[in-house]
């Protein structure tokens, strides 16, 4: 049996709750290409050049703002899985601690060969850029200043 799964599961995925509800033997993940990694590609320029990457969901930062204070005070890159739908609340939070012209860049469907696209825009422009585009569920949003 196989269960094939898009992105990175390992890290942001629901297939393991579901997977150990349902498969009652050894699970063993055979790993491809991440969605983080297609995205970095995609992205032509180095992720981790002002210091280090920070991978997250909403709820990581929501719930840790001494976590995303000190990452906008470093000047590290933030990326953040599983937020456009929460594009609104990210962009008022986001707000706080970063200048509103901070460049924003959003991987569309990272590794999905003729579907992956980039979408540039800055930290006040975010929320209707995200709104205005028909994905809203496959989308990593990137936040620092070595993507513009």
């Amino acid at each position: 049996m196989a269960f094939l799964e898009y992105g990175d599961p390992a890290i942001y995925g629901s297939w393991s709750y579901w997977l150990k509800r349902h498969i009652k033997r050894e699970i063993r993940v055979i790993p491809g290409v991440s969605a983080f990694n297609a995205a970095n590609a995609m992205l032509a320029t180095n992720v981790a050049s002002r210091g280090s990457v920070i991978i997250t969901a909403p709820r990581g930062i929501m719930e840790n703002r001494e976590l995303l204070e000190a990452v906008a005070k470093n000047g590290d890159t933030m990326a953040i899985f599983v937020g456009l739908r929460e594009a609104e609340n990210l962009s008022r939070l986001l707000m706080k601690y970063y200048p509103e012209d901070m460049p924003v860049t959003v991987a569309y469907k990272a590794g999905y060969s003729g579907d992956a696209s980039l979408m540039k825009t800055t930290l006040k422009g975010m929320t209707k850029s995200i709104r205005e585009r028909e994905e809203q569920f496959l989308g990593l949003i990137y936040i620092g200043r070595n993507l513009d």
